[in-house]
């Protein structure tokens, strides 16, 4: 081959162009809408007010369970001060303390005893005391 041979534009290369170049703009971001603004301020107020009811609702239950503690104890102390009265109530008005009241106050008990018959409304045996 000599120097003046041509090669056959099949296996030739292609030349380099120079790149296009866009041109370029400086693109604003969208703004965000009205109505995305406002879906976007109430979404913040109910997770502020959701998460605000929930510490207030914790709270309360703080205070209530501290309530019940002390009432639990007020309970037990009115329970053994209910159970001591019982006690003194059962004391007092046992048969034998009944007894020895009455014979204190110059009763004396009574051996004829009678009974009301309720058809013909009449006592039947014993006699009256005196």
């Amino acid at each position: 081959m000599n120097a003046t041979a041509k090669v056959s534009p099949r296996y030739a290369r292609p030349r380099p162009t120079a790149p296009v170049r866009a041109k370029l703009e400086v693109v604003k971001s969208p703004r965000p809408k009205k109505r995305q603004r406002l879906v976007l301020a109430s979404s913040l107020v109910l997770i502020v007010a959701a998460i605000g009811a929930a510490l207030g609702i914790n709270s309360y239950q703080t205070v209530l369970s501290l309530n019940m503690g002390k009432y639990r104890t007020e309970l037990e102390v009115l329970k053994e001060q209910n159970q001591a009265l019982r006690d003194q109530i059962n004391e007092v008005s046992s048969a034998s303390k009944l007894a020895d009241k009455a014979r204190e106050l110059g009763m004396v008990p009574y051996a004829d005893y009678g009974y009301i018959n309720l058809d013909t409304k009449e006592i039947v045996g014993g006699k009256p005391a005196r």
